[in-house]
């Protein structure tokens, strides 16, 4: 007996615009590349958005793949891969800043890339995404670069750890109180969480502020010490 599933649908009625290929269904329909890389193939442009933007930093592309699969780095590395190889994704790297970014493998996008590389042309930061667009990002994100500041890889990392060790509900409500004691620093952020994973939430939070400056600055000695023991 067969068991009938929940279709899953959409989950929103708004719409956004994307400038595709009049040939983008048929070129793909017709090529050999799998799922996943169909997706990131659409994944590109997508973030491209617009005919305006041209180009987009591989760290950006990464980043919103490894969203769109989950975090499955190897998924992600195996499709990009693909849709390079087929050439509906063309890379690019800029010796000046020693970065990459990526292209659509349209007419126009390998006329870019070919006046790029003959040094032609060089990259307009206007027409180069370089950031995930918020909606697309974790909510963690979302909530640093809202009330504690610009996102760093390293930070992304850090935050990804934190996400992973505390309730989501525990870090909104560490930041709220980091932000309301004028403490916009995840170090301190980080001492809320850790104290409230040792001694208990509620208990924690009815303690004085003085408590929780003291495991900031515990955490922050501890990390210091692990930074001069490195470069040592």
């Amino acid at each position: 007996m067969s068991v009938s599933k929940t279709p899953l649908g959409f989950e929103r009625d708004q719409t956004k615009k994307l400038a595709l290929p009049a040939d983008f269904l048929r070129s793909l329909a017709q090529s050999p590349l799998d799922r996943e890389a169909i997706l990131i193939v659409l994944n590109l442009f997508d973030l491209l958005g617009s005919a305006d933007n041209f180009a987009v930093e591989s760290s950006v592309m990464l980043e919103a793949a490894e969203l769109l699969f989950d975090g499955q780095k190897e998924t992600c590395q195996h499709a990009l891969e693909q849709a390079l190889q087929a050439g509906f994704i063309l890379s690019y790297k800029d010796e000046q800043n020693q970065k990459f970014y990526f292209l659509p493998g349209t007419p126009q996008g390998r006329k870019w890339l070919e006046r790029l590389t003959s040094g032609q042309e060089k990259l307009n930061g206007g027409l180069v995404i370089s950031k995930l667009p918020l909606e697309e990002r974790p909510n963690i994100y979302k909530l640093y670069e809202a009330h504690i500041g610009p996102l760093t890889p390293i930070m992304a990392e850090m935050l990804k750890e934190d996400e992973a060790e505390y309730p989501y509900e525990w870090i909104e409500a560490a930041v709220a109180e980091a932000v309301e004691r004028n403490k916009r620093s995840w170090r301190y952020v980080r001492a809320i969480l850790n104290a409230w994973k040792e001694r208990g939430r509620e208990t924690t939070s009815k303690q004085q502020e003085g408590s929780i400056v003291e495991e900031y600055r515990r955490l922050y000695q501890e990390q210091r010490k692990r930074r001069s023991g490195k470069s040592s």
